[in-house]
């Protein structure tokens, strides 16, 4: 896994063959505790299309976008 930041705010981030994932960093005590080393967002290439984790899908605050942002650059 890869220390990564954006904007501020510190993840994990891990790329599989078809899997990219975003993790909150377990050593940020910024972040609450009931979500350190959770999934922050993980999309899936389905070979169909692209499948999007993310616990609240319904609506993204800025800080969401930029997580969503970060991980789709990712994607080759």
């Amino acid at each position: 896994m890869k220390r990564v930041n954006i904007k501020g705010c510190r993840y994990l981030y891990l790329e599989t063959t078809d899997t990219y994932t975003l993790y909150f960093d377990p050593s940020d005590l910024e972040w609450n505790e009931h979500i350190r080393g959770e999934i922050a967002y993980q999309i899936t290439d389905t070979g169909n299309g692209f499948k999007i984790k993310q616990d609240n899908f319904q609506e993204l605050d800025y800080s969401e976008f930029e997580e969503l942002k970060y991980l789709m650059k990712k994607i080759k």
